[in-house]
């Protein structure tokens, strides 16, 4: 009994030191972490610091080229987007100068803002055109294809788009013009890609009837109803195979394609 309880108290002491090692391999290791990250965090400071100078003295900038759309003159436009020979290429904020200059002049559509490292900035812009005529009461609103509002006027442009049916809820020359369903513009954009994409360019006009069904007037002789968006790919390669492949390059007439994913039937109605 005597033996029994002397081996199990060196069980205890030898169990206790082991307890001891790992602690102090522990406590070893934890401050070898903290070591490897003091000097990581060391590092990353001198390189950040390092940077920052360099980059402060050697991205000077010495030359800007303004390319693209000619809208004004050049140094002018420079002028106005505030940078200067001598501005570091580094910090400059180009997303902030291109809204900027957007803003600023009406008949720019788009501008990039491309650094040339390490000595060159480019300015390169492009014009907006009328890409959209709006039906608004009396008055036409032609519209880029970025939605800015280019101009207001009571004459209609045969060789633009017409928009019709589509509630508004704010507009203004300079501006990007504001639908009340804020997603339509960008499913209007779609409709036309895939519209251009079977060989259906010649859209004359486009009635959302209040942002629900559609209605096109192709080449200004088929009026095609599309109906409601959904199977509008179908619809689409649909309405392309009778255009293109089965109907008379002079033939009229109104097609409807609005319920064919349902029937898989489509009508033409001629018209003499």
């Amino acid at each position: 009994m005597m033996k029994y309880q002397k081996n199990k108290k060196t069980s205890l002491k030898i169990r206790k030191n082991k307890n001891f090692i790992k602690r102090k391999r522990s406590t070893f290791l934890g401050y070898k972490i903290k070591l490897v990250l003091t000097y990581f965090f060391i590092f990353c400071l001198i390189s950040s610091i390092c940077i920052f100078l360099s980059s402060a003295v050697l991205f000077k900038i010495n030359e800007i080229e303004v390319l693209g759309d000619v809208i004004c003159d050049s140094n002018f436009l420079i002028e106005k987007s505030g940078i200067k020979l001598g501005d570091n290429l580094f910090f400059v904020d180009s997303k902030y100068i291109s809204n900027k200059l957007e803003k600023e002049f009406s008949e720019i559509d788009t501008i990039d803002i491309i650094k040339d490292f390490p000595h060159k900035l480019v300015i390169n812009v492009k014009k907006a055109h009328k890409a959209f005529a709006i039906k608004s009461n009396e008055n036409y609103i032609f519209i880029s294809e970025k939605g800015k509002v280019l101009e207001i006027s009571d004459n209609r442009l045969e060789n633009i788009i017409l928009l019709d049916g589509i509630p508004l809820e704010s507009f203004e020359i300079g501006k990007e013009i504001v639908f009340k369903d804020r997603s339509f513009f960008g499913k209007l954009l779609e409709f036309i890609e895939k519209m251009n994409n079977n060989n259906l360019s010649k859209i004359t006009e486009v009635n959302f009837n209040n942002g629900c069904s559609i209605y096109i007037n192709y080449d200004n002789r088929i009026k095609i109803n599309f109906g409601y968006y959904e199977n509008i790919d179908y619809k689409i390669k649909t309405a392309a195979e009778i255009i293109n492949n089965k109907l008379g390059a002079a033939e009229s007439g109104e097609l409807d394609v609005s319920e064919i994913s349902k029937e898989n039937r489509s009508y033409f109605t001629p018209i003499y």
